[in-house]
């Protein structure tokens, strides 16, 4: 979906997201 993006651009929004949802 959206792994080139995180790959490219590592934001805040990113990491937040990520936290959010630790299982994607």
């Amino acid at each position: 979906m959206g792994a080139w993006h995180m790959v490219q651009r590592p934001s805040l929004r990113w990491l937040s997201w990520m936290l959010f949802r630790p299982g994607l």
